[in-house]
């Protein structure tokens, strides 16, 4: 039997008795475009299906168009260059939103004033800079919601989704795929105040390829983190769930305006208003945020402890936390819970001194730990072995 009774909090540390892995949290972007000499505050992001077209909002006070880069690598947003703009003012004075049809030749544009969907016919796919005009179609969200943002098709076309400015989505009912004039509410939201903001000065959302995951930011200040929603249905936004699992915008851009999943859901891109960048996120695993810390297969010893630590928050008494989870045998996924336990998987703490927790995690072959925090200030996880 374990002797857990050096574990009470701030009790364990590492010494005759104990080894500690230290991993760092902190997930920085891979690679970043820097766009400011063409698009001012971006918003709303899209990518085609291959990878090789970005599209981008400038939401400057100043012009609101809508821009188009090309990358001569698939999915490499350095290899991009500004291809041109297009600017819809003659129908939307304020866009915030960007969809396409399934081939890349409709471009679906949200404004944020009067919360319209226009759509546009693209003559090269995916290249709003070759827009040829507006198709005098349009679908009209002003009776459900504040400020329309960020939209996306799911489903194969035979829904829409919008984003106000309250932090809810809204879903959609196509009766024909991507005619947005057969659209009639479903009767469907997920309210998300809490997780991103009630004040959302530009929301945006990207599912992932099989509809069970949306990733949402909030675009503003004091809710600049990346959140990761679970939908029980697929593509039944009301059925939405918080992972708990996060990448805080903080670290590069304090006010995120655009969010993309691609490569088969191996890549996220946030658009960053601060710095006009587009930053590349190189996820450990296809359509989650969480990050692997620990590989189990070679620890020799059970994993006794974990402890939350951050440089910057010595003396704060705010709560914090970050969420756990195991996968043992290359498959079965479940959460660390305390010492002989498994029903909890989030530790949360005041943010004074590193604290640690007492655990117990088999280990197996295949096996490793998988984690993320729901605060910026956090800066690593600490986990200790019995020698």
């Amino acid at each position: 039997m374990v002797d857990n009774s050096g574990f009470a909090t701030g009790g364990l540390k590492a010494g005759d008795n104990y080894r500690e892995v230290r991993v760092n949290l902190q997930k920085t972007n891979d690679a970043f475009l820097n766009i400011s000499s063409n698009v001012y505050t971006p918003r709303s992001l899209k990518f085609s299906p291959d990878g090789t077209t970005a599209s981008i909002i400038q939401a400057s006070s100043s012009t609101q168009t809508l821009h188009s880069y090309s990358l001569s690598t698939a999915w490499d947003i350095t290899s991009g260059t500004h291809d041109g703009s297009y600017n819809p003012s003659s129908e939307s004075t304020t866009p915030r939103g960007i969809a396409y049809n399934a081939d890349g030749t409709k471009a679906f544009v949200a404004d944020i004033t009067n919360r319209i969907v226009y759509r546009y016919t693209v003559g090269t796919a995916y290249k709003l800079n070759t827009i040829s005009g507006y198709d005098s179609v349009s679908f009209s969200m002003a009776s459900e919601m504040g400020y329309t943002q960020g939209i996306a098709f799911g489903d194969s076309g035979n829904k829409l989704y919008a984003i106000d400015n309250g932090g809810i989505i809204y879903q959609y009912n196509l009766g024909s795929a991507y005619d947005i004039t057969t659209a009639s509410y479903a009767n469907k939201s997920l309210s998300m105040p809490d997780l991103i903001g009630s004040a959302v000065s530009n929301g945006d959302f990207t599912f992932s390829s099989d509809g069970t995951k949306v990733f949402v930011i909030g675009g503003n200040i004091t809710n600049d983190k990346a959140v990761e929603i679970s939908l029980s249905t697929a593509w039944d936004i009301s059925t939405g769930s918080d992972t708990g699992f996060r990448i805080s915008g903080g670290f590069i851009d304090n006010n995120p305006g655009g969010i993309f999943l691609g490569d088969s859901g191996t890549k996220l891109y946030i658009a960053g208003q601060t710095t006009d960048s587009i930053y590349q996120f190189n996820l450990d695993s296809a359509n989650t945020l969480s990050k692997t810390v620990l590989n189990l297969t070679s620890q020799k010893h059970l994993i006794t402890g974990i402890g939350i630590e951050s440089a910057i928050g010595r003396g704060l008494t705010r709560d914090v936390s970050v969420k756990f989870e195991a996968t043992i045998d290359g498959g079965d996924t479940r959460p660390i819970g305390p010492l002989y336990s498994s029903h909890s998987s989030n530790v949360s703490e005041a943010l004074q001194n590193p604290v640690y927790y007492p655990y117990l995690v088999q280990p197996a072959s295949s096996s490793n730990i998988k984690a993320s925090y729901t605060d910026e200030d956090i800066d690593a996880v600490v986990f200790y072995n019995l020698k």
